[in-house]
């Protein structure tokens, strides 16, 4: 595929909406997802870390979601096979794209940190905002965040607090 055409799809990924299966307050992209991930990747990993693959994968890894669409995450639990299938499909996705990044096993660890870690702060905003609907959702990935293998990502997750911060422009 050109250039052009994989610059429209990619486009296109990041424009899928996320937990369309949770009522929510506003929208929740898979481009936000990714930006908040490599932002947060920029922010905890240490600069001679983090590799450029590791930013691609960040970037690109959900956006075979522009024609397999979000599964959500507990029907992925319930059917095993509808998981290897997905994932078998992104993958060919992801390699006819140009989009296949081979990680080293700690990429790939940091990778469903980042993951996660994005999406537990994401249930923390929405709780703040007062959507009661992602409590459960919360609750789960709570205890995930706590039994991280990163250090950094627990702490974040401890830390993190999702009231605004001030207008006041920063010195």
């Amino acid at each position: 595929m050109d250039k052009h055409k994989r610059i429209k799809a990619a486009r296109e990924g990041s424009m899928v909406e996320r937990c369309h299966t949770v009522r929510h307050l506003g929208s929740y992209t898979n481009g936000q997802h990714s930006f908040d991930m490599l932002t947060l990747a920029l922010e905890l990993i240490p600069e001679d870390e983090l590799s450029k693959d590791l930013m691609k994968a960040i970037i690109y890894h959900d956006l075979p979601e522009r024609w397999t669409g979000d599964v959500p995450h507990p029907m992925k639990v319930a059917s095993t096979s509808l998981e290897d299938v997905l994932i078998w499909h992104e993958n060919e996705i992801k390699e006819s794209m140009g989009w296949g990044v081979v990680l080293a096993p700690d990429e790939h660890m940091w990778l469903q940190s980042l993951d996660r870690l994005e999406f537990y702060l994401w249930t923390s905003d929405q709780l703040i905002l007062g959507n009661e609907n992602v409590n459960e959702i919360y609750r789960r990935m709570h205890k995930l965040m706590c039994e991280d293998r990163h250090p950094q990502v627990v702490n974040v997750a401890q830390r993190y607090s999702p009231d605004r911060l001030s207008d006041d422009i920063p010195e």
